[in-house]
């Protein structure tokens, strides 16, 4: 049976050791020097930490397996996956706690929340109801999924590819068992930015893992054909655009 070997760095150099120099329960360590969990550990799970396993805020990545031939070491044949602690948007690895920490910055003191999450309905479904304007939205970016949005990668679209990734989304399945998507017009896009908070301007229990960044509205400009208008959940503004450029996308019905 091929030995399990593990990469570790050591002063720069990348090193393979045979598995049994660690236990199961302790980390190796990344090409980049943060922790990286063994894949073959038996108490292991999809969020990270064998010694926290239900600590839902470290998102693991499975990093692409290393082939030590590509590599030119000929005599080590063996593959090896190990998982990365990588932090959803918003949030940055502490590695002394090794758990994601928010990056968010709210003034919950001195301003009064424009989007609390007594407002929404969250639903089992991958989607929330707003109560305030009846919209259902889904709760992660387009590309991302899962109940906290940890898995995938959010993806940025011009303008006419976000007109068309809700097409395709209603002629594939739809979504939550609905085929009526869309991307929503600037006025709703405003509607769920959050005034309270910065980086992201969104309520994060509600919306988990937006990335600060500028997302499509549906609403061309009236000034300039090649112009649309975008919202940035960076700091809660919206401008024109042009239709070329690239943006994130939430999508509503």
């Amino acid at each position: 049976m091929k030995k399990k070997l593990i990469a570790t760095q050591f002063f720069g150099l990348m090193l393979y050791l045979p598995s049994s120099v660690f236990a199961t329960e302790q980390i190796a360590y990344s090409l980049f020097g943060e922790p990286a969990y063994l894949s073959t550990c038996n108490k292991c799970h999809t969020n990270g930490n064998p010694n926290n396993s239900n600590n839902s805020n470290v998102i693991p990545k499975v990093q692409e397996a290393f082939n030590a031939d590509k590599l030119g070491l000929t005599g080590l044949r063996n593959f090896l996956v190990v998982t990365f602690p990588v932090c959803s948007n918003g949030t940055v690895l502490d590695s002394a706690k090794n758990r994601c920490v928010s990056t968010q910055k709210c003034q919950a003191d001195s301003i009064v929340a424009t989007t609390p999450t007594s407002r929404f309905k969250i639903n089992n479904n991958g989607t929330v109801t707003d109560t305030k304007t009846s919209l259902m939205w889904k709760r992660c970016s387009e590309g991302k999924s899962w109940s906290n949005c940890q898995h995938g990668i959010a993806l940025i679209f011009t303008w006419q590819q976000a007109l068309q990734q809700a097409q395709f989304v209603n002629n594939n399945g739809g979504f939550a068992g609905f085929h009526d998507w869309r991307v929503p017009n600037v006025k709703e896009l405003i509607s769920i930015t959050e005034k309270q908070c910065l980086e992201p301007a969104i309520n994060l229990m509600v919306f988990p893992s937006t990335p600060s960044a500028m997302f499509w509205s549906s609403s061309p400009s009236a000034l300039d054909s090649h112009d649309a208008w975008d919202v940035g959940f960076g700091y809660g503004g919206s401008g024109s655009y042009f239709k070329e450029g690239k943006d994130y996308l939430r999508l509503v019905r």
